[in-house]
């Protein structure tokens, strides 16, 4: 009756824990000399690029890079090669395992 007990009470702890969700744990380290604050690092963010039609007589804003709609459009060309054939490589030795010329 004991063991049943007890493996009723590891089991309700074990679904306890399963089932449970997990509180986040919110600690800072401490900040030192040697490391730099998180405002001073430096954050590199890149921007989508938007493709705007520009309608006939408008023009574009200062440092706008143009593309020609009528330029042809790139096409990459792919070129399979065909393998070389497998070379059959024969290697003799003797029964101690030393290769022989």
């Amino acid at each position: 009756m004991a063991f049943g007990t007890g493996g009723l009470a590891t089991l309700s702890a074990v679904l306890a824990a399963i089932v449970a969700p997990v509180s986040p744990v919110a600690t800072t380290p401490p900040t030192t000399a040697a490391q730099p604050s998180p405002a001073a690092t430096p954050i590199s963010v890149q921007r989508p690029i938007r493709y705007v039609q520009l309608a006939p007589g408008q023009t574009p804003p200062p440092g706008a890079r143009v593309i020609d709609a009528k330029a042809p459009k790139p096409i990459t060309v792919v070129t399979l090669l065909p393998a070389p054939a497998p070379r059959t490589v024969v290697v003799r030795t003797t029964q101690s395992g030393r290769i022989v010329p």
